[in-house]
């Protein structure tokens, strides 16, 4: 009998040496990654006050739909999550503090202490525009040595990029986009330079390299250059080219505050994916849980309640209550209030200035017929949707439109600004799907169509070709003669509005309304190619570990039957 267990143990041990070539797989690492958390410790504490008139449960909410009030309980939510799940390490593109104060990097610098203290879990951070209000390059390295800087194998001396290990096989190449006080980028030559450097050194060390910076690196929807010019990095410089070309296949980003995943593919064929995680203290209250292996597989998961001890005084109960246990739902309704408003806001002739970024000498003629205009657009933009929900004897955009025999679909919603935020959030969440033939698309379309129409109405021939030229330039349009040709004619306004917006606007609402592949949340793309140089010793030393265990159990083998 015991020379039959010898037997069963010797063959047992050559067919583990076996599954060695069966298990010579890529390395695995799972990270987290959360952006823009824009900590407030002061608005976590002090009593809330008004935000808005739409909505009382929610009376406080008023910040374009983000969530400083709540971003302590958030971040506190989003702490304790992370440290029970299965990442390996936690990623922070940018924009931790809301203020950039010195008082709110030290709060989340004893949040991150804890964090790691408790989960044993490694944290990686890099700054974004916010982070640099108040506090200064010098200041964010030195509060937050012990999260990057302090295992940096290399460091820029020009910024605060940095790379560090993440495990055997990757490395984090930390960018620093920002430009100290300021919004927009500040991606230079010579950061770019050092950047290709140190792709270069790893692949020397055959190292694989996530990426992390705060700013975009490139366009995520059409127009987002425009819409957001100083946002994205490619374009003013070559980041996206040097780094797909030097074999770094992700890079995680924000800034934006959407969800997204968008594809660079650099003149060698070299591929390299933009993945934007959306702002935690927004709705949906997002973060990633991103796993590496032979493929990429994307998780977006979401801070679904609070400690509604960490809230600050002042909230109601009802929201309180939401808080506890639907917190998605709650962000939703103050990212409605907030869009709303601001959207609202812009509604008049000095708001309406400032967005289109007019200049009284330089652009006098669409000042003056801003001024002429604004009251009007005010008006229509509040009219109800359909003439079903628009109470007796008032303006509607259905009754405005059916005049000239356009229809509007039924729907829901209230009136336009509703579409803008529900077209706004889908975005915002990512996976977005509003087709040109969808009742949103409609609406917004034909609805924007009759709110020109009717606040472009007393305007002359000469002024109502500068309002359309002036949105050709903006849109980045090629204008279609027969508009113009039609804008000569009041009678046919209309009509050349309907086909301004179906033949050139539609589209790009389209491509803002629906999502290109690949899918922004949960998603498997390609994984790293392995390193040929350290799968070949790999190989070697697998064989000599399969030679040596088949040669010591053929001995036992031996042993017991022929000793």
């Amino acid at each position: 009998m015991k020379s039959i267990i010898s037997l069963i143990l010797a063959f047992s041990m050559i067919f583990t040496a076996c599954g060695i070539f069966a298990a010579a797989t890529e390395k695995e690492l799972t990270i987290a990654v959360a952006n823009d958390i824009h900590l407030n410790v002061d608005k976590s504490t002090t009593p809330v006050k008004r935000g808005n008139s739409v909505n009382e449960d929610f009376f406080h909410a008023g910040h374009s739909g983000q969530m400083p009030e709540e971003s302590v309980a958030i971040a506190d939510a989003f702490f304790d999550l992370v440290a029970n799940d299965e990442s390996d390490v936690l990623l922070l593109p940018g924009d931790i503090a809301d203020g950039g104060t010195i008082d709110q990097h030290l709060a989340m610098a004893a949040l991150l202490s804890e964090f790691e203290a408790t989960s044993g879990k490694k944290v990686f951070v890099i700054p974004g525009n916010h982070d640099f209000w108040d506090a200064g390059v010098a200041d964010f390295k030195e509060i937050y040595q012990s999260f990057g800087y302090s295992d940096a194998i290399a460091q820029d001396t020009l910024s605060a990029s940095y790379v560090a290990e993440l495990n055997d096989e990757y490395r984090l190449l930390a960018i620093d986009s920002t430009k100290p006080g300021q919004s927009p980028h500040g991606m230079t030559q010579a950061r770019v330079d050092w950047i290709e450097a140190q792709c270069k050194q790893a692949a020397t060390d055959g190292k694989k390299v996530i990426a992390m910076m705060h700013h975009n690196l490139i366009e995520h929807f059409v127009l987002a250059k425009t819409l957001h010019k100083t946002a994205i990095v490619e374009g003013d410089v070559a980041l996206a080219e040097v780094l797909a070309t030097n074999g770094v296949k992700y890079i995680f980003t924000g800034h934006t505050h959407d969800t997204d995943i968008a594809a660079y593919t650099a003149e060698d064929g070299s591929v390299i994916y933009d993945v934007v995680t959306g702002a935690l203290f927004s709705y949906p209250c997002p973060y990633r849980v991103v796993k590496f292996s032979d493929s990429v597989t994307f998780e977006t998961r979401k801070v679904q309640s609070v400690d509604v001890s960490l809230l600050p005084p002042g909230i109601t109960e009802n929201a309180i209550e939401m808080a506890k246990t639907d917190m998605v739902q709650y962000s939703k309704i103050c990212t409605w209030i907030g869009v709303r408003n601001t959207i609202a806001g812009y509604a008049s002739a000095s708001s309406l200035k400032r967005l289109l970024k007019l200049d009284k000498e330089k652009d006098a003629a669409m000042w003056g017929i801003v001024d002429k205009v604004g009251t009007k657009i005010a008006e229509s933009l509040n009219w109800s949707l359909n003439a079903s929900v628009a109470e007796e004897d008032a303006m509607s955009i259905e009754g405005y439109l059916a005049e000239y025999d356009i229809e509007v679909p039924q729907t829901a919603y209230g009136d336009l600004i509703d579409v803008a935020v529900e077209i706004f959030q889908a975005h915002v969440v990512g996976d977005e799907n509003f087709p040109g033939y969808s009742p949103e698309i409609l609406s917004m379309t034909r609805g924007l169509a009759a709110v020109l129409h009717y606040s472009l109405a007393d305007l002359s021939v000469e002024e109502y070709t500068t309002v359309l030229e002036f949105i050709a330039a903006l849109l980045k349009l090629d204008l279609n003669p027969e508009i113009l040709t039609l804008a000569g004619n009041a009678v046919s306004r209309m009509r050349g509005l309907e086909l301004l917006f179906t033949t050139a606007i539609m589209p790009l609402f389209c491509e803002y309304g629906v999502d290109d592949a690949p899918a922004d949340n949960n998603v498997t793309l390609p994984g790293y190619e392995k390193n040929t140089t350290q799968e070949t010793m790999n190989f070697f030393e697998k064989i000599f570990e399969f030679l040596k265990q088949l040669y010591n159990g053929l001995m036992t083998f031996f042993a017991h039957f022929f000793g």
